[in-house]
């Protein structure tokens, strides 16, 4: 961790206590500490690396607030919001994401609130003033609306997850190779069987699913993918957003 101004030694650094920043994007890490500094609010920037390691810091350097983005690379930030909160810090999401759903469920894991990377750079500086102050940033009724949409949003993965899990690997090869664009016919010269044989997995994969098009679960293999990044339980199939390969080779507010 690179810390800016302010010491080491007490939990609570200044006087609303400190900041410790998990951001992916140095020079936006870097301006928020020194602003945040001006304030009177101690900071470190996090080390990036496995999700264990970002909380391990905050549960070693007892940070009073965290500001926290969502999209870290390899890392999903939601997967840090619990660790984080166990730490005894209160979080607050700064990210660029416009997914609400997403967002609350941020809340919906204890976030305080978030703040969008794209508003006004003071606007952010005066949030996270008040999420260190322990002000609320977010209505208790709203609050408990976002918390709603939240658990919908955490359940629906977990949902979706647990049928991708019915897939035996043979089906998730084939979903690959739908997300490759492969006709029937290449997937059965793909995977030497007859083409009976590949859409009878098509089938399958559509009825575990429970979708009725093979784009539709080519579509959720996407959303699952990114929903469960980065905490090592996608299945090595699973089709990968667009941006990224088109499939894996088989394993053996606003306020």
């Amino acid at each position: 961790m690179v810390e800016v101004g302010g010491c080491d030694s007490a939990a609570g650094g200044g006087a609303f206590g400190r900041v410790l920043i998990v951001e992916d994007h140095r020079l936006l890490a870097d301006a928020l500490a020194l602003g945040l500094q001006d304030r009177g609010l101690p900071c470190r920037v996090a080390t990036l690396g496995k999700a264990s390691q970002v909380v391990q810091q905050a549960v070693e350097w007892r940070p009073t607030l965290v500001l926290l983005d969502l999209d870290l690379g390899p890392i999903d930030g939601l997967d840090l919001v619990g660790g984080l909160r166990s730490a005894g810090a209160r979080v607050l999401v700064v990210s660029g994401c416009r997914d609400e759903a997403r967002l609350a469920a941020a809340v919906a894991l204890g976030a305080v609130g978030w703040v969008s990377k794209s508003g006004p750079f003071e606007e952010l500086l005066q949030a996270a003033e008040l999420a260190a102050r322990d002000q609320p940033l977010v209505a208790p009724t709203r609050r408990e609306a976002l918390a709603v949409l939240g658990r919908r949003h955490l359940d629906g993965a977990l949902d979706l997850k647990a049928r991708m899990g019915l897939l035996t690997d043979r089906e998730l090869q084939v979903l690959g190779a739908m997300a490759d664009g492969l006709s029937a016919q290449q997937m059965a010269e793909r995977f030497v069987v007859s083409i009976g044989t590949i859409r009878s997995h098509i089938r399958a994969v559509l009825t575990k699913l429970g979708v009725s098009t093979q784009l539709a679960a080519v579509a959720l293999a996407q959303q699952l993918a990114v929903s469960w990044r980065g905490r090592g339980e996608v299945p090595s199939t699973v089709p990968l957003p667009v941006g990224d390969h088109a499939s894996v080779a088989p394993a053996a507010s606003a306020f």
